[in-house]
């Protein structure tokens, strides 16, 4: 996500749509994502996640694990086994089974990689897990009350959370569609740094749904988090962009400059 969002904002300066002042936020999320990459390797964080992928996606496929097999992942029954189960519920057998000491060595070396190709060579499957109607009802939609504090409270009442936030994915994805069409028209037409950040938002957030839900298999809902506060604020953002572009450009033809009075200037 900041390795995107660099790129974004390296790309709206070199078209001009803000001032080259930014490069030095681009420079400290380039220097985030070197340091946080480099903490997730180093720690092996990633693995954890990575496992309930292999568990939850790979092994409950005969194509996928078929693949994964082909590009040297190891399936030694002990790994078979364990198609359709999480990690950290099965008392961590992806990382204690000494029977699957190799399986654990090809994925430090190779598991990503292997995946990263695997989702290339078949965008159809990449893409419909973030971004279906089924998956977005589990993990943009999914209800978050568990994660609410002691004495939490809604910001905005019900009223408003009820067009801003729908529950319907259907619903959802029409708003967030049309509003995001919309803002593409106006952007090209009449630009303007507001329309160029909010479309970069939204754009990033779905960047990032899409690295979050295949990061991991487990409580997907709470990863993507992140991902779908930045959707909802640059939607709504965007809107607000698009509607103060149409009512200035209604104001604009609708208004023009005439001279009245004593000292005004007729033509005969």
């Amino acid at each position: 996500m900041l390795a995107t969002t660099a790129v974004a904002i390296a790309g709206l300066i070199v078209v001009r749509r803000l001032p080259r002042s930014w490069l030095a936020l681009v420079a400290v999320c380039l220097v985030a994502f070197i340091g946080a990459n480099w903490s997730a390797n180093a720690a092996r964080r990633w693995q954890h996640g990575f496992y309930d992928v292999i568990g939850q996606r790979v092994l409950t496929s005969a194509s996928r694990t078929g693949f994964f097999r082909d590009h040297g992942m190891p399936t030694p029954p002990e790994l078979l086994r364990l198609a359709g189960k999480f990690d950290s519920l099965h008392n961590f057998p992806f990382e204690r089974d000494p029977e699957l000491a190799s399986f654990r060595r090809w994925v430090h070396r190779h598991g990503r990689q292997t995946y990263g190709e695997y989702l290339a060579s078949h965008p159809g499957w990449a893409l419909s897990g973030p971004f279906s109607l089924m998956h977005l009802r589990l993990t943009v939609l999914a209800p978050l009350d568990v994660y609410e504090p002691t004495n939490f409270h809604h910001a905005v009442p019900r009223l408003i959370q009820v067009p801003v936030f729908p529950l319907n994915a259907a619903i959802f994805y029409t708003e967030v569609t049309l509003i995001f069409v919309v803002g593409l028209a106006m952007a090209w037409k009449r630009p303007s740094s507001l329309l160029s950040v909010s479309i970069a938002v939204v754009v990033l957030a779905a960047v990032n749904a899409f690295v979050s839900w295949h990061a991991d298999a487990n409580e997907i809902s709470r990863h993507m988090l992140g991902a779908n506060v930045a959707l909802r604020l640059g939607t709504w953002t965007l809107l607000v962009a698009v509607l103060d572009g149409l009512l200035s450009a209604q104001a604009s033809t609708t208004s023009s400059p005439t001279e009245t009075g004593p000292g005004a200037c007729t033509t005969p």
